[in-house]
């Protein structure tokens, strides 16, 4: 009680939370740990501030160890324990998708989103009866393959960068989207690669343009010209050799748009990092 209380106090202070780790190590010890309890604690802190970093670190602890109790009920039984484990994390997946609905600007939530993806994936791969995951049908649906999930995803940061095209937790997530071997190799595979990276070039050109009219002094945003560079360069993958001089002019833009990180864009402009 005395380590809830102060949480609601102090809901960002690393001692307070570090504390209550200490507290479920030791019930632990004893088996006398309620983590079913503890997931319904960080989610009423959650509910206060759904981007307390510490609440979300602390979500996945108490899941992890949910899915440690499943698989030991599972008795060794490797279907069981896949079973289970799947179960949690589309429950997990869906209670970020509910607070990334809420608030398109949460770190937190797409940084669960990128970790959960691939579990699920690996998992669903195991499942041969997806009789108990019915309840979960609807998010099965964007399962169904990794272009499925990402075409899904994209739609829904389009929105994001529309609203705020200077938020870079969707930013990021893109990045980490559109260049993950999981969805490429998907993509390549079913010959959409080039067709939704130049659709969603395009998408963030237009943003840009957009941006551009709205700048008091004509200004390109910084996040979009990080986005073009890194789309462009995958096409490049594809010898697409026609956006090599834009991908410089973009960087040469991003020297004088954003000069406290110019030292990486001049190492990208001399080939000594990676453009994504």
């Amino acid at each position: 009680m005395m380590v809830m209380q102060m949480l609601k106090r102090f809901p960002k202070c690393y001692w307070i939370w570090n504390h209550r780790y200490w507290c479920l190590a030791q019930l632990q010890n004893d088996n006398e740990a309620n983590w079913k309890f503890e997931l319904g604690i960080v989610l009423k802190l959650l509910e206060l501030d759904s981007r307390n970093y510490h609440g979300w670190h602390y979500r996945r602890y108490v899941i992890e160890n949910m899915e440690n109790v499943a698989r030991a009920r599972a008795e060794g039984d490797k279907g069981k324990q896949v079973l289970a484990e799947l179960q949690i994390d589309l429950m997990d997946f869906q209670y970020t998708t509910e607070k990334i609905n809420k608030n398109l600007s949460n770190f937190s939530a797409w940084h669960n989103r990128a970790n959960l993806i691939p579990k699920i994936f690996d998992e669903l791969a195991k499942i041969h009866d997806s009789e108990a995951l019915e309840r979960y049908s609807e998010i099965l649906k964007i399962f169904e393959s990794p272009t499925t999930l990402i075409k899904h995803d994209l739609d829904l940061l389009k929105t994001g960068i529309y609203m705020d095209a200077e938020d870079s937790s969707i930013w990021k997530y893109m990045h980490w989207l559109v260049s993950e071997d999981l969805f490429v190799k998907d993509l390549e595979q079913r010959e959409e690669f080039k067709p939704v990276i130049s659709q969603l070039l395009k998408d963030v050109e237009e943003l840009n343009a957009l941006e551009k009219e709205d700048s008091a002094n004509d200004s390109d945003s910084a996040w979009c010209l990080k986005t073009m560079v890194m789309l462009k360069a995958l096409l490049l993958r594809g010898n697409e050799v026609s956006a090599l001089d834009e991908v410089k002019a973009h960087l040469e833009r991003l020297i004088e748009l954003d000069p406290l990180r110019k030292g990486h864009y001049k190492d990208q402009l001399a080939g000594e990092a990676p453009l994504f």
